[in-house]
């Protein structure tokens, strides 16, 4: 059942990423810069991440979860080309059009994305998502969606404001 909120929670972070544009001068589309330096993939082939900064391929390390090149060195930032997503390392979440690039270093827009070792808070001008240990809330101007796995069970609150 955690599998469930982490993708609900996923999908609407996802949603919450799509509804922030950049418009920063150092912004750019992750996916764009990246299609033109990666192989593309087929429908038949497994997909493969890249890492956003090295260029290398990636794949994920059973023992400790994270996405790693063939020398081990944990990814900071991965990319799925075919499916123009990006990833934090550190947590697996989609963080699409929350990057931005200065000195040709990539990292968080920390004005839209803020993780720490026992949460995460996605924000913009039209939402607030939290994620905390088995719980989600998403705040927007007409709801708050509540999200929470309990005994095994996945429990779903939505309140219209």
């Amino acid at each position: 059942m955690k599998k469930i909120v982490l993708l609900s929670v996923a999908a609407v972070t996802a949603i919450s990423f799509a509804s922030c544009g950049g418009d920063g001068e150092h912004n750019e589309s992750t996916a764009d810069s990246m299609a033109a330096e990666m192989p593309a993939t087929t429908a038949a082939s497994t997909i493969t991440y890249y890492d956003l900064q090295t260029g290398n391929a990636v794949h994920k390390d059973d023992a400790s979860g994270k996405y790693v090149d063939d020398a081990g060195t944990p990814s900071q930032f991965y990319v799925d080309v075919q499916a123009s997503d990006t990833f934090s390392g550190a947590t697996g979440q989609n963080v699409n059009n929350a990057m931005v690039r200065v000195n040709n270093t990539w990292s968080l827009d920390e004005a839209k994305v803020k993780i720490t070792e026992d949460k995460m808070v996605v924000e913009d001008d039209e939402s607030k998502l939290k994620v905390k240990d088995d719980k989600a809330k998403l705040i927007t101007e007409d709801q708050k969606i509540k999200v929470r796995e309990r005994n095994g069970e996945t429990d779903v609150k939505i309140k219209e404001r």
